[in-house]
């Protein structure tokens, strides 16, 4: 594996996956009857790391910011879907407040990388 370290979209990646497999011992307590609910919350997981992929790759800058403001959309989702297991008590206080600070600090890390290409 390459070493980019320094690249401010990699380490993006690194902290999207790390948060992905966090999240997954979160989905574990999720009840079957909220299945749809469960998938939906994976599938834009899956979904924001595709498009941090593609934006990274991505030359045109006018798509490229789009795609960065669509993955934040998609990271908001995410609070609301951990608010709603939160309020049908399906997660503690404490995993809400754990993962909503991960995705304000990807929130955040996005925010930068549009700011960054913005120069």
């Amino acid at each position: 594996m390459i070493d980019n370290s320094t690249n401010k979209e990699f380490k993006l990646i690194i902290k999207l996956k790390e948060y992905i497999l966090s999240l997954e011992k979160v989905l574990v307590h999720i009840p079957n009857k909220d299945y749809y609910n469960k998938q939906a919350m994976r599938e834009y997981l899956d979904n924001i790391l595709y498009l941090v992929f593609l934006a990274n790759t991505c030359k045109d800058k006018i798509y490229k910011e789009k795609i960065k403001y669509e993955v934040i959309a998609k990271l908001k989702m995410l609070n609301f879907y951990l608010e709603r297991y939160y309020l049908l008590k399906y997660i503690s206080k404490k995993e809400v407040i754990i993962n909503s600070s991960k995705i304000e600090e990807l929130t955040k890390m996005t925010y930068g990388w549009i700011k960054y290409d913005g120069k």
